[in-house]
């Protein structure tokens, strides 16, 4: 009954996440020295107090 589908690009939805992963894995590791150079304390990086 579905044979005649057309299938569906999983290479769009796969590459968004790849690359989405590869921009968060290159700068989130550096977000927090980035933001105690601009002079935020630790308490206002992590939310706390």
């Amino acid at each position: 009954m579905l044979s005649n589908t057309i299938p569906l690009p999983y290479w769009r939805l796969s590459s968004f996440y790849f690359f989405n992963c590869a921009v968060l894995g290159a700068i989130l590791p550096f977000w927090g020295l980035y933001l105690e150079k601009l002079d935020f304390s630790s308490q206002q990086i992590f939310g706390v107090g």
